[in-house]
């Protein structure tokens, strides 16, 4: 049950964060960015503010996919020369950074999330 309340929390933040979003000043640029899993290769898009952190990118994949054990597990890196996962901490900026992996996490959208919602649109 605890989970639920977790859950139903964090949607209502995503809720209350896109309402946020679709009042913010049009001086505010969104960018989007693509999180692949380094195992399963299974790709997520999420919308994100220009001037957000690793952290931004990480809340707003789990508000999409209805999963808030990825703000605990999750570990975001980018593509090295050898293939291998280079890690990115919380507080870094996002910067011109668009693609990331992700190991320890679970990128399939939970029943009731936006990201399940939309799918079956």
């Amino acid at each position: 049950a605890n989970r639920e309340v977790q859950l139903s929390k964090l949607l209502a933040k995503c809720a209350e964060t896109y309402a946020q979003l679709l009042l913010a000043n049009s001086g505010t640029n969104f960018c989007r960015v693509v999180v692949k899993h380094a195992v399963d290769s299974r790709e997520v898009a999420v919308s994100v503010r220009t001037d957000a952190s690793i952290w931004d990118v990480k809340e707003a994949l789990a508000c999409w996919l209805g999963r808030p054990d990825i703000l605990v597990s999750a570990q975001l890196g980018t593509q090295g020369m050898n293939g291998r996962l280079v890690r990115v901490r919380n507080m870094e900026q996002l910067g011109a950074k668009r693609h990331f992996l992700v190991r320890d996490a679970e990128l399939s959208p939970e029943r009731g999330s936006p990201a399940f919602n939309h799918a079956l649109r």
